[in-house]
């Protein structure tokens, strides 16, 4: 499906969004935005040198999330550097990362190729601040990586930082760090780039003598490349229309079935010249969209690994997150923060058996689907309100058997469900008035007892659940 008929931006020329319609309808054509939004599922990876202090530096806990360490440590560069001495993974194991995607029943990964500390997990040409120059590692990890996508037959996607970078970028405009952690939440990021330690380099040189180089090294090196998830946008601040296209005309121009996320210049934006919309960490966004959208979400309070965010999702929680998102038509790209010798922390495991033991039974109204009319009925209401709000207030939402969640495909209605009700009894009142001709449940062979009422579809499931959370309907409705 093709929804763009908004693209009439203000702020991007006409020129710009004139070339992009013809290099993004070429994907549309050609069914890879259809494969993206068909997948629906897929697992982000954080993993680099912020991986090594997971938390803290010189003995001392930095508040916030453990890849923006150096920012909110305001630590020197040459200090950060000196961590690659450190980076020797000996417990890495390509499969086994891999292998977690497909337990939970993922059909893509997004690996951090460089993050904002500028660190490239490739040997890159353009900078010696990369794993093969700067660290005893021996291992090509994103090499691995790719390899593994291919033979586990996962899409493999690359987050590169275009915007920030603390070790070869310039020093932004506005703002000043400061050590008080209050000030720092006051200030929202407000200049995300280094002011306490700057490069000197101009911002015209950070641009043509890594961020775009780069990039193009990163299409050469890995030429089947599901997406490029770019990070950060501050259109107009750090960036303009013309920058933020030629990311985008790369891309498409080496690689013409790449997808490229709204973050390379508009964030959650509906004037993206993006492919598809990212919206903001840990959030959800309206069903209404106007292109296919993805919703990165953490495990716990930060996305690289850290000592102190011990705060692990639920598996309900988890599950609701997921349902929430596919309800609203939306892609879910749940994060792994690997500890820094490779090794993946026991509760990441713990958390993707429970998401694939429901996938296993209820992947059906996941994999293909679109939002209904409808994304829910029910009483409860759930705030998603980012990473930060989660860390600081946490998880609250409870639910009830009346709390159900829809997606569609072909003639098929899914009614997702995240309590098994006590007598066994489900009323789908959002159902009512449709010309049901077959209801039946997930998981289970036996037949389901049900029928159509004045308010909506009755069904009786079995008395005992199917040894994961909730249910899942499938009611084929006669159109």
């Amino acid at each position: 499906m093709n929804k763009n008929v908004w693209m009439t931006s203000p702020v991007m020329p006409a020129e710009l969004q004139t070339e992009w319609q013809v290099l993004h309808e070429g994907k549309c054509q050609r069914g890879v935005w259809r494969r993206f939004n068909e997948d629906k599922f897929g697992m982000f990876i954080h993993w680099g040198l912020y991986s090594i202090p997971s938390g803290r530096w010189d003995g001392r806990e930095v508040w916030g999330m453990g890849e923006w360490i150096m920012w909110h440590g305001n630590i020197p560069r040459a200090d950060y550097a000196a961590l690659a001495r450190q980076l020797d993974p000996d417990k890495f194991n390509a499969a086994e990362w891999i292998g977690l995607a497909k337990l939970a029943g993922m059909k893509y990964v997004v690996v951090t190729a460089k993050h904002h500390d500028g660190f490239a997990l490739w040997p890159s040409r353009c900078s010696t601040f990369n794993i093969a120059e700067a660290s005893p590692c021996k291992i090509n990890i994103l090499d691995e990586l790719y390899a593994e996508c291919q033979k586990q037959r996962l899409g493999f996607g690359l987050y590169y930082s275009h915007v920030i970078d603390w070790h070869d970028g310039w020093e932004g405009e506005g703002g000043t760090p400061d050590a008080d952690p209050t000030a720092e939440r006051d200030r929202k990021k407000s200049n995300p780039m280094n002011t306490w330690d700057p490069a000197n380099v101009t911002r015209r040189d950070y641009f043509e003598k890594k961020a775009y180089p780069q990039v193009r090294e990163l299409l050469e090196r890995y030429p089947k490349l599901y997406s490029l998830w770019f990070d950060y946008w501050y259109l107009g601040k750090y960036l303009n229309p013309p920058e933020a296209f030629r990311f985008y005309k790369l891309v498409t121009e080496l690689q013409p079935d790449c997808l490229v996320n709204s973050r390379m210049d508009g964030h959650q934006d509906r004037h993206t010249l993006g492919d598809y919309i990212t919206a903001g960490d840990d959030m959800i966004l309206d069903p209404d969209q106007p292109m296919p959208w993805e919703s990165p979400g953490t495990l716990n309070n930060t996305w690289g690994y850290s000592e102190r965010s011990t705060d692990w999702k639920s598996r309900d929680e988890l599950i609701h997150f997921l349902v929430s998102i596919i309800s609203r038509g939306g892609n879910y790209l749940l994060n792994i923060g690997p500890r820094p010798d490779g090794s993946i922390p026991e509760e990441t495991f713990t958390c993707f058996r429970h998401i694939g033991d429901w996938m296993r039974v209820n992947g059906e109204a996941v994999y293909g689907t679109s939002a209904w009319r409808i994304d829910k009925e029910g009483d409860s209401v759930s705030r998603f309100g980012g990473t930060l709000e989660r860390d600081e207030k946490g998880f609250k939402a409870a639910f009830t058997s009346r709390d159900l969640w829809f997606t569609a495909k072909g003639d098929a209605v899914y009614v997702i469900g995240l309590v098994w009700p006590a007598d066994g009894k489900v009323i789908v009142h959002s159902l009512a008035g449709q010309n049901v001709k077959s209801v039946g449940l997930l998981g289970a062979a036996q037949p389901l007892a049900w029928a159509m009422t004045d308010t909506g579809l009755a069904a009786t499931l079995p008395t005992v659940g199917l040894g994961t959370i909730g249910f899942v309907l499938r009611a084929n409705v006669i159109q």
